[in-house]
């Protein structure tokens, strides 16, 4: 593999505390809630959702690490259509029967963020006997995952691997059957074949053919190619300054997914960071750092939470321990370097982008057989059928 592979304005308030309650941070809210910042959201905005159904055994290392550098690439270049498209993503990993899991699957969701932080945390393993639990991934994805309803929604997914399915599990419901499903839900199924297995291709081949959709083959280790700019470590540590302003908020659960995601952004690599702060620029607020629930700034900011009703248990515990005066400070020293740090970046990503552009377009001849390469080929294609133009 070649490895080249957001803001409140504080007022100076009291902040009452009460001891237990219903607080705005705890509503459910949809998974595709994040708001567009830097440009006008229309009044019609279409939906791209992609999901990947990753073979995840041994032989799948190479691609799979690079998967995770790519994602946030993926998202921005989706991100980049004529028109303004949310884009959702969701995630199925498989093995086989025997193996530590047959498959785990990850809601759709616009939260792009807790969807890397799922990603990173898979390592390759197991597989060992070629064929795996192929039918059951994907009738998975097909049948079970929340895919939107919606006419005009691109609804894709890519089935990642190298190896056939196994067919002599009496209780799964096999691609054929599956692939005519998805073409009533008006799901599209592309077909990736990392190597060179003939047994895989013919059936990888035949699943895209009946699933309008489109197979292409790459090398077993993805060559997945990293473009990394000379912005990207000042980028990456400038987000984990931006982290640092980070107040956990809200009962366990949530702090538990805010910190897991807070922890994936941490550990992206520099280039990753980067094209994650690019994703941000476009897609959430000025106060957010990332897209989902558990910061205080931002769910105070997106009126998932209210000053007036906090609850004291679901802050950290060094503000539990502050007076409402302390309390009002530490807020508005937050914001105050927050908004320092994310004009910082900003002003970076800018600059990151016009050097990516220039390099995307020299290597662009020699990695159209790349993972994400056929990947937004695939996909920018596709998209014309709902009418969403690149």
């Amino acid at each position: 593999m070649k490895i080249l592979l957001p803001l409140l304005v504080c007022t100076t308030i009291a902040i009452p505390i009460v001891a237990s309650g219903a607080s705005g941070a705890n509503d459910k809210t949809p998974n595709n809630a994040a708001p567009a910042a830097h440009k006008q959201t229309q009044a019609k905005q279409q939906t791209v959702e992609v999901v990947f159904v990753l073979d995840t055994t041994g032989s799948m290392g190479g691609l799979l690490e690079g998967a995770k550098n790519k994602i946030w690439h993926i998202a921005n270049e989706i991100q980049n259509a004529k028109s303004d498209v949310n884009v959702r993503m969701g995630l199925i990993a498989y093995r086989d029967r025997g193996d530590v899991y047959v498959t785990k699957h990850f809601p759709i969701s616009s939260d792009i963020h807790q969807i890397y932080a799922d990603l990173i945390e898979f390592r390759a393993a197991g597989g060992g006997d070629a064929p795996e639990s192929v039918n059951q991934a994907l009738s998975e994805a097909v049948t079970q995952l929340n895919w939107s309803q919606a006419d005009d929604t691109l609804r894709i997914i890519f089935l990642v691997g190298d190896a056939p399915p196994k067919m002599n599990y009496s209780d799964d419901m096999k691609y054929t059957q599956t692939v005519k499903i998805a073409k009533r839900k008006d799901i599209i199924i592309n077909t990736i074949l990392a190597g060179n297995s003939q047994r895989t291709k013919k059936i990888w081949q035949e699943i895209a053919q009946n699933a309008n959709g489109a197979f292409s083959q790459i090398a077993q280790d993805g060559n997945v190619t990293i473009i990394k700019t000379p912005y990207d470590e000042q980028i990456h540590q400038l987000n984990i300054e931006l982290n640092a302003t980070i107040i956990l908020y809200g009962d366990k659960k949530v702090k538990q997914q805010a910190s897991k995601v807070m922890k994936s952004m941490a550990r992206a690599a520099p280039a990753a960071s980067s094209d994650m702060a690019s994703y941000n620029a476009k897609r959430l607020t000025k106060s957010q750092v990332f897209s989902g629930k558990g910061d205080l700034l931002q769910e105070l900011e997106l009126n998932r939470a209210t000053i007036d009703n906090l609850i004291l248990e679901e802050l950290p515990k060094i503000m539990q321990a502050m007076d409402d005066a302390q309390r009002q400070t530490y807020i508005a020293e937050m914001q105050t370097k927050r908004t320092d740090i994310q004009q910082q970046i900003d002003e970076l990503v800018k600059q990151r982008a016009v050097y990516k552009a220039d390099e995307i377009g020299r290597l662009s001849a020699q990695d159209q057989n790349s993972f994400d390469a056929n990947l937004m080929k695939i996909i920018k294609q596709q998209a014309a059928l709902k009418n969403i133009k690149y």
